[in-house]
């Protein structure tokens, strides 16, 4: 028999949490003092707004602000649910402010929207890409008509 690791077990604590309070809607009190840590790719609500964890260092949490959105070519697909990325800003927020677990992402699609989040940002500081330009991106082209 092999034993979980903390990290797996981790995860599945954040999987039931999120499960149960989502899913079903409903409070337990086993299920709210359930102990487990946000680590990156975590989405969590902080503030009344969906974050998405990007990085963590010993002082504070690095979040994407996130909207579930519908189906469209933007949004990314996480657990079967559509979210757009506000990628504008990294939002910085203190370890000790309250955070709740909304979703935990599996691994191997944190490195895929990891790297949409990179492939946007350096799109996004290229000074050259303005109104007006037709850019390619992953096989299709853009055309700009404005910029927020």
């Amino acid at each position: 028999m092999n034993k979980l690791e903390e990290s797996e077990l981790n995860n599945l604590r954040k999987k039931f949490f999120c499960f149960w309070k989502y899913k079903y809607k409903k409070e337990n009190k086993i299920i709210n003092k359930l102990n487990f840590h946000f680590s990156i790719g975590d989405i969590v609500v902080y503030q009344n707004d969906l974050y998405y964890l990007f990085d963590i260092d010993k002082d504070f949490y690095y979040g994407y602000r996130i909207h579930i959105k519908l189906k469209c070519k933007e949004s990314i697909i996480i657990n079967d649910t559509y979210y757009s990325f506000d990628v504008g800003g990294l939002k910085k927020i203190n370890l000790k402010e309250k955070l709740t677990i909304f979703d935990s992402i599996e691994i191997n699609k944190i490195k895929i929207i990891n790297q949409q989040i990179n492939n946007y940002k350096k799109i996004k500081l290229d000074k050259t890409i303005k109104r007006g330009c037709l850019v390619k991106y992953q096989d299709n082209y853009y055309y700009i008509f404005g910029e927020y």
